[in-house]
């Protein structure tokens, strides 16, 4: 849970506004728990350097390894819906 949450949370946006519609995307693709765990990593994740992201990110993949289809199929669409969000895609995403 925690390596997804952390994922979502580097996709989050700074704009409240976008935040807040992608925080309503997370609510519909994932569970409460998930939701919970991001918002509650967040402010962390947004005090890392840009540069360090994609380590970050790279970090996180032994936990989504362990992940079921399902569960995957799940983080794969809520990424998607996350990254869409604000209309439009930066290098990161």
């Amino acid at each position: 849970m925690g390596a997804s949450a952390i994922i979502y949370g580097l996709l989050l946006s700074d704009d409240n506004q976008v935040c807040e519609r992608q925080l309503g995307a997370l609510e519909q693709n994932t569970s409460p728990a998930i939701r919970a765990e991001t918002e509650r990593l967040l402010p962390e994740v947004r005090q890392i350097a840009v540069q360090a992201r994609l380590p970050l990110a790279d970090l996180a993949l032994p936990g989504l390894r362990m992940m079921s289809s399902l569960q995957f199929e799940q983080l794969s669409a809520t990424v998607q819906a996350l990254v869409e969000a604000d209309g439009q895609i930066d290098l990161f995403e």
